[in-house]
């Protein structure tokens, strides 16, 4: 095997370990079926290297990637997770995840991922998405819900995550894990800083992902997005309803 397939597969090997040490700080514990999809994934990469595509190429010149990254990994307290992260950064290929021509050019040109485990990921997934999520700062991602169960680990910065329909915003900081079950509300924003966290995204992982706002008194729109099979998403539907509508997305 070539070094830098052989750098790669320890990177991907160590991240996948960090990730299945992981417990959700509002949630318990992850449900047995992640647990031991994270470890099998380990376990493989342990003695199989052909598990992941030895083909990858750094990541595209992305401004933000560009501009945050080095910042984000240099300011991350745990000196094994930064090594971790850092390691596997250097083979990982980042994308805009939503079209500046479809939303909000500042919400679309802040928020880039890179996929680990999934479609597009490193290691080809249909089931689990695990990968990076780095947000610039003033960034704020609208009440939404998908299908899939999606947790959060911050890696570096802050993140204010809110749960349901009206509640307040609750601030995640390092080291912090989160977790949102399929189909609820749930909002996103950074404040004066950027933020780097590690998503994992399993379940239904091909679903829609319903973007809400709110238009007068009980009325709200919601906005479809579907996954592209670039990895981009893209607006689709449109459905007008009344608050009581949305109750169910918030028990």
């Amino acid at each position: 095997m070539h070094k830098n397939d052989i750098d790669l597969h320890t990177s991907l090997r160590d991240f996948v370990n960090f990730a299945a040490t992981l417990q959700p700080s509002n949630a318990g514990t992850f449900h047995a079926d992640e647990q031991t999809l994270l470890e099998t994934m380990c376990a493989t990469l342990s003695k199989h290297p052909s598990a992941f595509d030895g083909n990858s190429t750094s990541h595209p010149s992305l401004a933000i990637v560009e501009t945050y990254l080095p910042q984000l990994l240099g300011t991350m307290s745990d000196p094994t997770t930064r090594s971790t992260v850092e390691s596997l950064t250097r083979h990982l290929n980042w994308y805009q995840i939503y079209d500046k021509a479809t939303i909000d050019q500042s919400l679309a040109e802040g928020m880039f991922a890179a996929h680990v485990l999934g479609t597009r990921g490193l290691i080809k997934s249909t089931s689990l998405f695990l990968g990076l999520f780095l947000l610039g700062p003033g960034v704020h991602y609208p009440l939404h819900y998908h299908a899939a169960q999606e947790f959060y680990h911050v890696l570096s910065g802050e993140i204010a995550i809110q749960q349901g329909l009206r509640n307040e915003f609750k601030t995640l900081s390092e080291g912090m894990t989160s977790m949102t079950l399929p189909n609820r509300i749930h909002a996103l924003e950074t404040r004066d800083h950027p933020c780097l966290i590690m998503f994992l995204w399993t379940g239904d992982i091909s679903g829609k992902n319903w973007w809400l706002s709110h238009l007068e008194e009980d009325l709200w729109q919601k906005d479809c997005w579907e996954r592209q099979n670039s990895g981009v998403w893209m607006n689709t539907e449109r459905v007008t309803l009344r608050e009581s509508d949305l109750a169910t997305l918030e028990t």
